[in-house]
C-alpha cells in the first residue's frame, strides 16, 4: 500500500499534524485536537507525553515547527478509449458496450468517492 500523500493546510481541514519531524494522525493516542468551540483562546493540540497530554496552544505551533496536515487529493485517472466491433462481439465488453458505441471515442474519468 502506499503512503499518504500530505499537504499543509489550516487546523479546520488538519487530519494529520507534524511535530518535531514526525507525522501524527488525530485519533492515534498520540496526538489529540481540541476545537475553538471547545476551548475559547483557539486551537489546542494535546500530545502525550510523561504520561499525560501536554497542551499545545496554536498560537504556538509556529515557535514550535508544529504543522496542520490533510491528505492531499489526488486527480483521478482519465483516457480515452474506442471500443472495436470485436471487442463489443467477441469478449464480456459486448454486456456492457452497446453496438453503437463501436468507433466512437470516449473520454473515461475515475470517479474518485469523498470520504465522510
Amino acid at each position: 500500500m502506499s503512503e499518504k500523500k500530505l499537504e499543509p493546510c489550516s487546523m479546520n481541514d488538519a487530519t494529520h499534524v507534524e511535530v518535531g519531524g514526525k507525522v501524527y494522525e488525530f485519533g492515534d493516542k498520540i496526538v489529540e485536537i481540541v476545537t475553538k468551540k471547545e476551548h475559547p483562546y483557539g486551537w489546542l493540540l494535546g500530545v502525550w507525553a510523561d504520561g499525560n497530554f501536554q497542551y499545545i496552544n496554536e498560537n504556538s505551533f509556529n515557535i514550535l515547527g508544529i504543522k496542520p496536515l490533510r491528505e492531499k487529493k489526488r486527480e483521478p485517472i482519465e483516457f480515452e478509449f474506442i471500443p472495436s466491433l470485436e471487442m463489443v462481439k467477441d469478449s464480456w465488453l459486448g454486456e456492457l458496450i452497446p453496438m453503437e458505441a463501436v468507433g466512437k471515442k470516449f473520454k473515461c474519468v475515475e470517479i474518485l468517492e469523498e470520504k465522510k
